[in-house]
């Protein structure tokens, strides 16, 4: 299994002004230690990476972009082989 991920709808947080809020799962297989995830924001202003499983994770996922300021979709991300969890991203449309 290489690397994948879900994005749920786009939510418009109106406390924000014109923020938009982005979310959903991603997952790899043990071989794999990396992946692009397509937030469908154009400017990012933040991503959340949340790792979940039964124990412990030897390390925290870590976003390999600038952030905030990110321009494009495809935000990559670094974490352990075999990983998964939830994201929650942050910015413009």
């Amino acid at each position: 299994m290489a690397f994948t991920y879900t994005r749920n709808p786009r939510k418009k947080m109106d406390i924000w002004g014109s923020t938009w809020v982005t979310y959903g799962n991603w997952a790899t297989s043990a071989s794999d230690s990396g992946g692009d995830i397509d937030t469908g924001l154009g400017y990012l202003y933040g991503i959340q990476l949340t790792p979940k499983g039964t124990g412990a994770n030897a390390a925290a996922p870590t976003v390999n972009e600038t952030i905030p300021g990110h321009v494009g979709l495809a935000v990559s991300i670094l974490f352990t082989a075999g990983a998964e969890g939830m994201w929650l991203a942050y910015g413009e449309q």
